[in-house]
């Protein structure tokens, strides 16, 4: 699903949303705020090519992001990433997502954790060109640079279509993917981490209660 209004500036949360939490919505509901006249999308990733498979099937992540979305019907759902053979790379999604709106602002939004190794990520020098980064960073870290973006505030991010890097502040939730995963597994309850929806989607299909990857069935 996609805005109407291919102009405003898009902003990318991408993720393999095993699974989607409230860390993941809250930073959406920041980005947001700072910049309401765009659109804010979710970005589920099929198969990552930087790190292990996920756990949940694409299926059931997309599943999970829909119904958490449920609950927030600003935010609009991309799934570029879920068709097609993976692995799926930021740069060859970044260039379809160039390629289809040439002149719109297109803002990857990604956490201080993943700022660090951008250099690291598959075709890292083509991304200047095609994209902007947003940086959600926790209180008193430090400020990141990604090499070919110029570094600028927060308002002038959209003044462009690309090659521009900022930063936004944000709270810290101490959430993660990996607690939940780790939760289920121990069979502790993980209301209050996500969704209503979601946890009780992962209860249903007994999701995380194995440690491989489910496969590729859907749900």
């Amino acid at each position: 699903m996609t805005a109407n209004n291919h102009t405003k500036p898009l902003f990318i949360i991408g993720g393999t949303f095993d699974p989607i939490h409230f860390g993941h919505l809250r930073m959406a509901v920041e980005v947001q705020e700072r910049f309401p006249e765009a659109e804010v999308a979710f970005l589920p990733c099929g198969q990552p090519g930087h790190r292990e498979p996920p756990i949940a099937t694409a299926w059931q992540r997309l599943a999970m992001v829909q119904r958490a979305l449920e609950h927030f019907p600003g935010f609009t759902l991309l799934t570029d990433e879920l068709d097609g053979p993976g692995p799926h790379y930021t740069v060859a999604t970044a260039t379809r997502l160039r390629q289809r709106y040439p002149n719109r602002a297109i803002v990857w939004v990604i956490g201080n954790d993943a700022s660090g190794g951008i250099h690291r990520w598959r075709g890292a020098e083509q991304l200047p060109s095609l994209i902007h980064l947003l940086c959600c960073l926790r209180p008193n870290y430090p400020i990141p640079t990604a090499e070919g973006f110029n570094r600028v505030q927060c308002a002038l991010l959209t003044t462009r279509p690309y090659g521009q890097m900022a930063w936004l502040e944000l709270p810290a939730l101490d959430i993660s993917s990996t607690l939940i995963r780790e939760r289920v597994k121990m069979g502790r309850n993980i209301l209050g981490l996500a969704p209503e929806s979601v946890c009780h989607y992962i209860e249903h299909y007994q999701i995380y209660r194995q440690t491989e990857p489910t496969g590729n069935q859907r749900n």
